[in-house]
């Protein structure tokens, strides 16, 4: 949800360059819809660039992937880019807009890892982020700095404690839950089992 009421989608695909050929890339793609969502319009779109010094193996990625948006006001957003691909585990970069997604700033290294972002900002003020792989983690944001991340599931071999998805929802101005899987979690006879997991944050600005 964006502001005034307004729907937005993001898509990872592949695009067209001034010069007339197709990227091997994937760029992320920002659509707005003010009808609920009978029709969409193409509001802008982040071309995959990297950094080298962060992620030595980044030529051979897909490119970006899962993007996730958050607006700080009416026309003011960030958006969250996966890299993470079957090349192996990637950073995870961000951009922002100051014209509701029309352009975009040059992708800033934002963390080591962070497969399917996902965002919320809270009526206090607090916006956060969740993302991992391995691992899963919230990262808070607030009045202009990001604070370090706070493990939820802590990392360990590549896949076998959580998938490192996760959805967020509002609870309160300053309570959230957040939905995740744990591949540990132990049954009634002691024995670790894939579960889902449901847990509150509470925040203080």
């Amino acid at each position: 949800k964006g502001p005034a009421g307004s729907l937005w989608t993001f898509l990872y695909k592949h695009y067209l360059k001034s010069d007339g050929s197709i990227s091997k890339y994937s760029a992320s793609w920002f659509h707005r819809s003010t009808d609920n969502g009978k029709t969409w319009e193409y509001m802008g779109m982040v071309p995959y660039e990297f950094d080298h010094e962060k992620d030595p193996g980044a030529a051979k990625r897909y490119g970006f992937g899962e993007p996730d948006m958050c607006f700080l006001s009416k026309k003011k957003a960030f958006a969250l880019h996966r890299t993470t691909d079957g090349t192996g585990m990637g950073p995870l970069y961000i951009t922002w807009t100051d014209d509701e997604g029309k352009t975009w700033t040059k992708p800033e290294y934002f963390d080591d890892r962070g497969v399917w972002p996902q965002t919320i900002s809270l009526e206090n003020g607090i916006i956060l982020a969740g993302y991992g792989r391995s691992g899963l983690f919230i990262r808070p944001f607030c009045n202009g700095d990001w604070f370090e991340r706070i493990a939820v599931v802590n990392p360990s071999e590549y896949q076998r404690e959580t998938c490192s998805y996760c959805a967020l929802l509002a609870t309160g101005p300053d309570t959230a839950i957040i939905v995740y899987s744990d591949f540990n979690y132990p049954d009634e006879n002691g024995t670790p089992r894939k579960s889902i997991m449901v847990r509150k944050i509470l925040t203080e600005a």
